[in-house]
């Protein structure tokens, strides 16, 4: 082979491989947001609820669930079942934020934070002064709820219903992240530009 000609192989050899180079770290980002896990809770009838998964749609199995505290204190766990999801009692007397941290494993961990509002943990209110001899009026006492009361408690129902819907919408927004189908897509794309170039090299050789 004339020494023009290997200079031009080795010339587009060397090309080759820094576009192939380029192209894997271009895919990078997003083969690691592949294997993002993710996980979203809500708190329902004194159980804290949710589900674990991956970017690309796949379940998180067999995945440690822990509550942590503001001050890093694990206060419950539980492990994801074949669909990813999972149930814990909610801590007693937990009324401030709370993260659920899964653990799928290899490094792989998503949390989702529970505000106070979302564990019903609002402070009592305080109690107001009677005068001296006057009765207090109760709910009990067959009288009607006091429009403070009224709110609170239907602020509370709401609280409930719109758990799951928030819950939802946080997995919706999780699982817009690329599927292996997309990675495997973008593999074939450059073995097909791989293979027309040697063809093309094969031709120039003749």
């Amino acid at each position: 082979m004339p020494e023009s000609q290997k200079k031009t192989s080795w010339a587009q050899g060397r090309y080759l491989v820094a576009l192939l180079a380029l192209v894997i770290l271009a895919l990078a980002p997003g083969l690691a947001k592949a294997h993002k896990v993710n996980v979203f809770a809500y708190v329902e009838e004194g159980s804290i609820k949710g589900e674990g998964y991956f970017a690309g749609g796949d379940k998180a199995q067999s995945a440690l669930v822990e509550i942590v505290d503001s001050q890093g204190r694990i206060l419950g766990s539980a492990q994801t079942n074949g669909q990813g999801l999972f149930s814990l009692e909610r801590p007693a007397d937990a009324t401030g934020p709370l993260r659920v941290v899964l653990k799928a494993g290899q490094g792989h961990q998503g949390e989702y934070t529970l505000g106070a509002a979302e564990l019903g943990g609002a402070a009592a209110p305080a109690p107001t002064a009677q005068t001296p001899g006057t009765p207090v009026q109760t709910a009990a006492s067959g009288a009607a709820p006091l429009p403070a009361e009224l709110e609170e408690r239907l602020g509370r129902l709401l609280d409930q219903r719109l758990q799951p819907l928030t819950a939802q919408v946080a997995k919706l927004a999780g699982e817009r992240g690329v599927g292996l189908p997309d990675v495997v897509g973008g593999l074939g794309y450059i073995l097909g530009l791989m293979g027309l170039a040697a063809y093309l090299k094969s031709r120039e050789r003749r």
